[in-house]
């Protein structure tokens, strides 16, 4: 979700909207809310990204790439996650 808010600029200073409960993201993505709740609170132990509010902050594009094994080509990319943001503040 981080990356394609970010290619639609509505990325703010690495916050975008996650109106999602971890019951919805474990219904979406076919795991368990105990599952989703350990591996948010390991993003967040792992200072790759906050959540609070309905809103996530991701703190370390580089790092939740990694971590990820994210491969930008699977959404067809023309700019890596985190460019266009970064470009745009600073």
């Amino acid at each position: 979700m981080a990356v394609r808010y970010d290619q639609i600029g509505r990325m703010q200073n690495g916050r975008f909207p996650l109106p999602l409960t971890q019951e919805q993201i474990a219904d979406a993505t076919g795991l368990t809310p105990v599952h989703v709740n350990r591996s948010l609170r390991g993003l967040r132990e792992d200072g790759l990204v906050d959540l609070a509010r309905r809103e996530a902050m991701i703190r370390d594009w580089k790092g939740l790439i990694e971590q990820a094994e994210f491969d930008p080509a699977y959404l067809d990319l023309r700019t890596s996650p985190g460019t266009m943001q970064r470009s745009r503040t600073g």
